[in-house]
């Protein structure tokens, strides 16, 4: 077993357990100022995904991003994953901002988040921002096809309230960034946390 520490050195040195193959950009849908989806074209039939995996980007020599795969197709070779360039900028947004399609792309690791895998429940109520509409759409696809019960609860900049449902969201309600999530008399007061309907949901945060 490899220690996470372990893990980490291996990932940013690119001697990852699981070698992701280079890829090529071949479509970059920008969804709104700062939110963008990004799709590769690759050789991922033999990748062991699981929803809420993610991938690691070497940014340059001492810093490495990980982002959650929002969805991918083994058959097509297709990988995607969304993109929120923070207001504040870093070497994050800096990277992904100066990507164009017919790039190369190295990745150096896919792995699986444990925290998503195998949960007790077929009710869920997840919550999140701009930097987990990736993670939520990896679930939203898994639970779907489990046939499970969801609702999905953003908290989003004026400018990205319309990208779940440009994401194909079902069950997803938007309220204003700041206004509700930082409180806790507003999250409990929020109508699907007093509704009898979701007192059994796993919650996600």
């Amino acid at each position: 077993m490899i220690s996470n520490s372990v893990r980490r050195i291996l990932d940013f040195l690119g001697i990852a357990p699981v070698k992701v193959p280079e890829a090529e950009i071949v479509d970059i849908d920008s969804l709104s100022p700062s939110i963008k989806r990004i799709r590769l074209k690759g050789q991922f039939e033999k990748l062991q995904f699981t929803s809420g995996s993610y991938v690691s980007f070497k940014l340059n020599y001492t810093q490495t991003r990980k982002y959650t795969v929002s969805t991918l197709d083994k058959a097509k070779g297709c990988l995607e994953f969304i993109v929120y360039l923070h207001k504040q900028k870093g070497s994050g947004q800096a990277f992904m901002s100066q990507l164009a399609i017919g790039n190369k792309i190295s990745m150096n690791s896919l792995r699986s988040n444990s925290n998503y895998l195998d949960l007790p429940s077929t009710k869920f109520v997840f919550f999140g921002d701009e930097t987990s509409l990736g993670l939520g759409l990896s679930l939203y696809q898994k639970w779907k096809q489990m046939n499970s019960e969801f609702i999905f609860l953003f908290e989003l900049d004026e400018e990205n309230k319309d990208i779940p449902e440009k994401l194909g969201f079902e069950q997803a309600v938007v309220y204003p960034k700041n206004k509700v999530f930082r409180n806790e008399r507003t999250i409990g007061q929020l109508a699907p946390i007093e509704s009898t309907q979701w007192k059994d949901a796993i919650f996600l945060l």
